[in-house]
């Protein structure tokens, strides 16, 4: 797989890069470089503490998810995949990663936090292939997982998901950078941590914001947080 690495200052160079790299399909942003690109469940290896395995652990909260939650769904799920997704969109760590379609939504997620102090990141994959099931979430391959639009920050944040697979019996998950991807290209854009303010405006003159994603009382009352309140320094 072929790697290349950019650092970007503003709005324009990011779209001139991609307009060269058309292969690129899934974005993901970060507010801090530096941080492994790793499901959210992989920053957690403590939970281990009363399990002997990964995958004994993941039975267990997606079934307490599913316990909890089941009174606020009209319409179930019906697949397990199903429940993952919903799981992690609403907070659950778990092996998914959130990934979306539109490079301006990872690029407002890579700046958005305006107290973070380090530079961001926005990585970009051409995968070649992709699943719209996945019958078996315990399979052990990496994969891209394209959900139903079972809720509206799906739909509104062009969101996909990679499926990473867990590692043997306690062990450590693997970054995407050491993973064995069926991909033809991985690139990494660098925002360097002086420019994420002047980003944020940009994006936000064409729509990208907290409200346009997220589209509820709570996206309002961060878009005017973030808008009128949030300082760099």
């Amino acid at each position: 797989m072929e790697k290349q690495n950019y650092v970007i200052n503003n709005l324009y160079e990011y779209l001139e890069i991609l307009d060269k790299v058309p292969r690129l399909y899934i974005f993901r942003g970060q507010e801090n470089f530096n941080w492994e690109v790793i499901p959210s469940l992989a920053r957690y290896p403590s939970v281990l503490r009363d399990f002997k395995y990964w995958y004994e652990f993941e039975n267990y909260i997606l079934e307490e998810f599913q316990k909890y939650s089941i009174r606020f769904f009209n319409d179930k799920p019906t697949k397990d995949i199903d429940w993952l997704v919903l799981a992690q969109h609403h907070g659950l760590p778990t092996k998914l990663l959130d990934w979306t379609l539109n490079p301006l939504v990872a690029l407002y997620f890579a700046v958005n936090n305006s107290y973070c102090k380090n530079n961001s990141l926005v990585i970009a994959l051409s995968p070649n292939s992709w699943s719209i099931d996945i019958p078996d979430i315990h399979i052990d391959n990496f994969d891209l997982y394209f959900p139903k639009h079972i809720d509206e920050q799906i739909i509104s944040q062009h969101s996909c998901f990679t499926f990473h697979p867990l590692p043997n019996f306690d062990g450590p998950f693997l970054p995407i950078d050491k993973l064995e991807i069926d991909a033809e290209l991985m690139v990494k854009f660098e925002i360097p941590n002086s420019r994420r303010r002047s980003i944020l405006e940009s994006l936000d003159h064409i729509g990208i914001n907290h409200y346009s994603l997220f589209q509820n009382l709570d996206g309002i009352g961060r878009y005017f947080k973030e808008k009128y309140y949030d300082i760099i320094y």
